[in-house]
């Protein structure tokens, strides 16, 4: 059994014998203000290239920004102006014996929240979404990586994509499967992928327990510079979310 401290807003769909769900709340949450999707905040020009320089050097590049917060323009692109990113573990909820219930992490999803819709201007094909973080599993070295999806001109959705580079167990990968999803509804896109449809080295990574070491998102138009980049957030702890198991006292299996 696990037990974990922390409150958190949990919204449960009861199916059959299980219980599935996905926890969202303040832990797990990056934040970024309005205003500043305006092409001359980005150092973040590639995820294999400078996706990890960091918020001091970003400061002496450009002066005047020394919180790292992006600089407000009018020309800000309200589509692609990241406001928030959450971390959320979805789970399933298993009941032991007659009074027990316990808490499964099944898969993670990034949901982006952009100040208009997001979508691509007209003309420049799409807009890239990407969230950039040293991956660490319980028993792995932090490994460089990178999730992302992109949003067309129309609004449709194509990936999502988990970029894994030199320093990650095998070495450079771009997995990806027809069972991972990115959704738009409203300003969100969320990115979800399910923990049983990822290769034997992801699920080293992609488990309860695996942790989202200084996570950082960005938006870019394909093949032009970066639109906005957030702030290093929190680490984030796969299945933190979660509520706490309820231990069995009654019918519980043996051992």
């Amino acid at each position: 059994m696990r037990y974990r401290s922390g409150s958190f807003v949990v919204a449960l769909t009861v199916l059959l014998s299980t219980t599935a769900g996905a926890a969202s709340g303040p832990a797990g949450t990056i934040n970024d203000q309005a205003g500043d999707a305006n092409g001359v905040n980005g150092v973040w020009y590639s995820a294999a290239m400078l996706g990890y320089i960091t918020e001091e050097v970003r400061n002496l590049v450009f002066q005047g920004d020394p919180a790292g917060e992006g600089i407000v323009t009018p020309g800000s692109y309200g589509p692609g102006d990241l406001r928030e990113v959450r971390f959320e573990t979805e789970y399933e909820s298993v009941p032991v014996g007659e009074d027990g219930l316990d808490h499964r992490a099944t898969a993670l999803r990034i949901v982006f929240r952009t100040e208009e819709p997001p979508a691509a201007p007209l003309g420049t094909g799409r807009l890239e979404l990407e969230v950039i973080a040293w991956m660490q599993g319980p028993a792995t070295k932090p490994c460089r990586t990178s999730f992302a999806l992109s949003v067309f001109e129309d609004g449709t959705v194509t990936g999502p994509g988990w970029y894994r580079f030199e320093d990650c167990v095998g070495g450079l990968a771009t997995p990806t499967d027809p069972r991972w999803t990115g959704t738009v509804a409203g300003s969100e896109v969320t990115l979800r992928i399910p923990f049983d449809a990822i290769d034997e080295i992801g699920a080293l990574y992609l488990q309860e327990g695996g942790i989202l070491r200084g996570p950082h998102a960005s938006t870019q138009l394909r093949g032009l510079n970066t639109l906005d980049v957030t702030r290093v957030g929190a680490d984030v702890v796969l299945g933190s979310d979660m509520p706490e198991d309820v231990p069995c006292t009654k019918g519980c299996p043996a051992g």
